[in-house]
């Protein structure tokens, strides 16, 4: 609460955060058309033509009648289920991998977008299995040890994360995200100067990976080096501006020295993802360390209303509230963040009694 020092949350947070690997959306070959009629062909090349235009909806229509046509064709099924995956139907999706996996049991490339489907819906021992077996099939596949090594990571199962980015490693020595994967996974353990070693490397192979440079800046606000965190911001950000989560990085990395350049990266990290509740948290700390309640107040009420179990929104706002003058309405958030986590009381305690002590608190907090 108004704390600056890295809080087990905030490490979480600058350290969150995978790079997957992806297999392409599509297969392409007109496999359906050399096993049966020249229609199933004719709507399966259509549906691949709309997949590769964001047409997704309408892919799926031409893969329906395709397997109609050919109720056989293990390629259609995959691709109608990376449609249904890419359009938000993930139980969809995992339908017609396994169809596709029950016509081509030995199909490594359909296991792993099962995987990915599977992770994606926080089925972690199921996107392992799936991982697994494309590696069976396919032992020599650096992508499938990565994305198998951001599962572990996901159970917090760190040695066998470590193994697999390794593995990947060794597998393919120029694997961008598995060096990036690596050095989060290090940044997370405390091995800082790992963390940078793995994602100087990253940059190195590929200048223009903004999202390395994002990893990195996070790494050296760890370490303390705020200036050099905020240069590699600054750098991932001139390659692409559109990540909020860069934006945020940096943000933190300016708070609480320069409040303006914090607020406004926050404030745009928000316009880029509205559903980045972190941001408005942070934002509300800003807000309130520059006396302005009644926005400090706005930022809280966002994450209790997407989040009304963060008890930490709750405390700031009741301090908020009692900076304003109104005791009553704060009395109620502090009630309701102690009885979400009680380990608070202390801190809450202690922050109500400076308020109390230091009036008035506002020309104090300014300072």
């Amino acid at each position: 609460m108004m704390n600056t020092r890295m809080t087990p949350c905030m490490i979480a947070t600058m350290c969150s955060g995978s790079t997957w690997l992806a297999v392409s959306l599509l297969i392409v070959a007109p496999v359906c058309r050399a096993q049966t009629s020249q229609s199933a062909g004719a709507y399966f090349d259509r549906a691949n033509n709309l997949s590769s235009k964001g047409k997704m909806s309408e892919a799926i229509a031409d893969y329906d009648i395709a397997i109609t046509f050919d109720p056989r064709c293990a390629p259609a099924y995959y691709n109608r289920g990376s449609a249904r995956y890419a359009n938000g139907d993930l139980d969809g999706g995992i339908a017609d991998l396994a169809k596709a996996i029950e016509i081509r049991p030995r199909w490594a490339d359909a296991f792993y977008r099962r995987g990915e489907i599977r992770y994606a819906k926080n089925d972690f021992d199921g996107a392992l299995d799936d991982f697994s077996d494309a590696i069976s099939l396919k032992p020599k596949w650096a992508a499938a040890y990565n994305n198998r090594g951001i599962v572990w990571r996901a159970k917090s199962l760190l040695d066998r994360a470590f193994e697999d980015f390794h593995k990947a490693i060794q597998l393919d020595p120029r694997l961008v995200s598995a060096y990036r994967n690596l050095g989060l996974l290090r940044g997370q353990t405390g091995d800082f100067d790992g963390a940078i070693a793995d994602l100087t490397k990253a940059i190195h192979i590929n200048p223009r990976e903004a999202g390395a440079y994002g990893d990195r800046c996070a790494i050296w606000y760890l370490y303390g080096n705020r200036a050099r965190a905020i240069a590699d911001c600054n750098q991932s950000i001139a390659i692409n501006p559109k990540v909020a989560e860069v934006h945020f990085k940096r943000a933190i990395a300016h708070y609480p020295e320069d409040l303006d350049e914090a607020i406004a990266d926050f404030t745009r990290a928000i316009e880029i993802s509205p559903d980045l509740i972190e941001a408005y948290l942070y934002r509300g700390d800003a807000w309130l360390a520059r006396a302005d309640f009644s926005k400090a107040v706005a930022d809280y009420g966002k994450v209790i209303e997407a989040s009304p179990e963060r008890a930490v929104a709750y405390g700031n706002r009741g301090l908020t509230l009692l900076m304003q003058g109104k005791p009553s309405e704060a009395k109620k958030d502090f009630d309701r963040c102690v009885q979400l986590d009680p380990g608070l009381k202390s801190q809450l305690e202690e922050r109500i009694n400076r308020i109390k002590l230091l009036q008035p608190v506002s020309s104090v907090l300014r300072q």
